[in-house]
């Protein structure tokens, strides 16, 4: 995608990052309240259909002017299994239990997943010592998480959060076939194709699931859906990849250190979710391990899609 002629001030990138992690620490916040009016994978996939289809709408706009070539289908079917319809689809199941910020910290480790992935499959992001030692850090917070905040729900608890961790897992591999095979690709139409894929997946689910149709659509439910699909979908992609063209990716990936703190900071404030000291020194510990395991990030890694923080 080309650059404007006259690039933007800093404070408009600034203000435009602060809106992200805004808008990405809420989502926790929102997709808990939501639950409590409608069943998990209708609520999700309605989420992704409006997207899909705000996003359609974006790709005839914008679509000449972003360039890049038709994605293959392999691919966004694989996104949109692996990043939406099977990623949100675990974190909205896990969320009718779990504390939002809790979840949103769990959720944290996706950019180790995804540097884990880069080591493996991605030339030139091959990991060194030091970032081995951010691993160590990342999962003595997770175990202190495990041991701490999630033994008050027993042993489901840590079964929800196990389960929680196909999330940034599968998203990481979706991700990095991405990193991979779709830098040349037009990021319209492939958040296009898979976000309407997974959100009709998602929806089959539903149906499949017997989850009720047409019960809760109360206004704060539609209200809770629309600002998830065209904020938290559709307005941060856009926001992500604009900041992209002037911001190496490597610290755009600092988002992924504020977003868990805001998404605590709401859970206690609006619906007054525990934090314990396991969960502070947990969080730290895992943000620690990310700012270990990505430093130093390779030139491969800035054009990186984005991180999805939900």
């Amino acid at each position: 995608m080309g650059a404007p002629q006259t690039p933007p001030a800093r404070w408009q990138l600034t203000v435009a990052v602060v809106v992200l992690c805004v808008i990405w620490g809420s989502t926790w916040f929102v997709i808990k309240d939501g639950l409590e009016r409608l069943p998990p994978f209708l609520s999700a996939g309605a989420r992704f259909v409006v997207a899909g289809v705000i996003m359609a709408g974006a790709s005839v706009v914008l679509g000449e002017r972003e360039g890049g070539e038709d994605p293959p289908a392999w691919l966004w079917v694989v996104v949109g299994t692996s990043n939406f319809a099977l990623s949100y689809g675990v974190i909205y199941v896990v969320q009718q239990q779990l504390p939002s910020g809790l979840v949103s910290v769990l959720w944290a480790v996706y950019p180790l997943m995804m540097a884990v992935c880069g080591h493996v499959f991605l030339p030139g992001e091959r990991l060194r010592p030091i970032h081995w030692l951010g691993f160590l850090f990342g999962f003595s917070g997770m175990l202190l998480l495990f041991q701490g905040d999630l033994a008050s729900f027993g042993g489901q608890g840590r079964q929800l959060a196990l389960l929680l961790l196909i999330s940034p897992a599968a998203s990481a591999v979706g991700t990095t076939l991405l990193k991979r095979h779709g830098a040349q690709m037009s990021s319209l139409r492939i958040n296009r194709n898979a976000m309407l894929l997974g959100g009709a997946q998602l929806l089959g689910i539903s149906t499949l699931c017997a989850e009720p149709l047409t019960q809760g659509w109360s206004p704060a439910a539609i209200a809770g859906m629309l600002y998830l699909a065209v904020f938290g979908t559709v307005v941060t992609l856009g926001l992500y990849y604009w900041v992209l063209r002037y911001v190496p990716a490597s610290r755009l990936s600092l988002i992924a250190f504020v977003t868990p703190t805001i998404a605590l900071a709401i859970g206690w404030a609006v619906a007054d979710e525990p934090i314990y000291w396991t969960t502070i020194v947990g969080a730290a510990s895992i943000i620690a391990g990310i700012a270990i395991a990505t430093r130093a990030a390779r030139p491969s890694s800035e054009g990186a899609l984005p991180t999805s923080m939900k």
